[in-house]
C-alpha cells in the first residue's frame, strides 16, 4: 500500500498512462471506504481515465473478508468477490460461487471480478491427449466469466498459447455477452425469478442468465 503516499503514486503512474491500478489490502489500517475513496478521489483528478480495481478491500462475499456494502459500486470499477483462483476446477467453481446473488451490482463500469481467468492455465492447460475434455472445461471457464460480465482478464501466456486456448479467449459471440447489458449482470436464474426451477437438481446443475441486449453476429468477413 501507499500508506500515506497516494497523492505522489497516483500522480506518477498517471503521468506512465496507465489504463489501471489494483488497489490490494497489505497491510491496510483504515476503513475500506475511506481507503478506496481517496483513491477514486486522486484518480479522478488525474486528467487520465484510469480503471480502479479493488483487491479484498471490503465488497467481498466471503465470510471475514469485508462483506459486500453500498459504497462498492459507488467508488470502484470492479471489486473482488473470492479469494485468489487457482488453475484447477474446483477453485473455478469456488470463485463463480461468489457471484451467486451479485448479479443487480454489476453493470457498465462496475464489474464482480471473481479473479483472473485461469483458461489454459494448471488443469486448464491444453493437451492434445484429452482435448476434447480441455476443451469444454476451458469453454465453460470462459463462458460463465462471460455470462457474469465478469473482467475477461487472462492468466495464461499469450504469447505461446495454443490456437484451441486463444480461439476461445478470442471468441466473439461469448465476448459481446460479457459487454452487452440489457439490466444488470448474470446470476443465477432464481434470483431474477423466484418462482423459476431450482438453481440446482440432484446431478448438480445450474442454470445461468444474464439479460442482454439484442445481439448481431458477426458476418462472416469480420470474424
Amino acid at each position: 500500500m501507499s500508506e500515506g503516499y497516494e497523492q505522489q503514486d497516483a500522480t506518477l503512474f498517471a503521468s506512465w498512462k496507465i489504463d489501471m491500478i489494483k488497489i490490494d489490502a497489505c497491510a491496510t489500517h483504515e476503513p475500506a471506504e475511506l481507503l478506496m475513496g481517496r483513491w477514486r478521489k486522486l484518480l479522478n483528478a488525474s486528467g487520465r481515465p484510469i480503471l480502479l480495481s479493488d483487491c479484498h478491500n471490503g465488497c467481498m462475499s466471503e465470510e471475514g473478508r469485508g462483506l459486500w456494502e453500498s459504497w462498492c459500486t459507488l467508488t470502484v470499477n470492479m471489486w473482488r468477490s473470492s479469494v485468489d483462483i487457482r488453475g484447477t476446477w474446483e477453485s473455478f467453481l469456488h470463485n463463480l460461487d461468489t457471484l451467486k446473488g451479485r448479479g443487480k451490482y454489476g453493470g457498465p463500469g462496475a464489474w464482480n471480478d471473481p479473479d483472473i481467468l485461469e483458461v489454459g492455465v494448471g488443469e486448464f492447460g491444453w493437451s492434445e491427449v484429452d482435448s476434447e475434455v480441455k476443451n469444454d472445461k476451458n469453454r465453460a471457464h470462459f463462458s460463465m466469466w462471460a455470462v457474469t460480465s465478469s473482467p475477461l482478464l487472462a492468466g495464461n501466456d499469450v504469447r505461446n498459447a495454443p490456437a484451441a486456448i486463444t480461439a476461445i479467449l478470442t471468441n466473439k459471440q461469448a465476448i459481446a455477452v460479457n459487454q452487452l447489458y440489457a439490466g444488470n449482470a448474470g446470476d443465477v436464474i432464481t434470483f431474477f425469478n423466484a418462482s423459476a426451477v431450482s438453481p440446482s437438481d440432484p446431478t448438480g446443475l445450474e442454470t445461468w442468465v444474464k439479460p442482454c441486449l439484442l445481439y448481431t453476429s458477426p458476418s462472416p468477413r469480420d470474424s
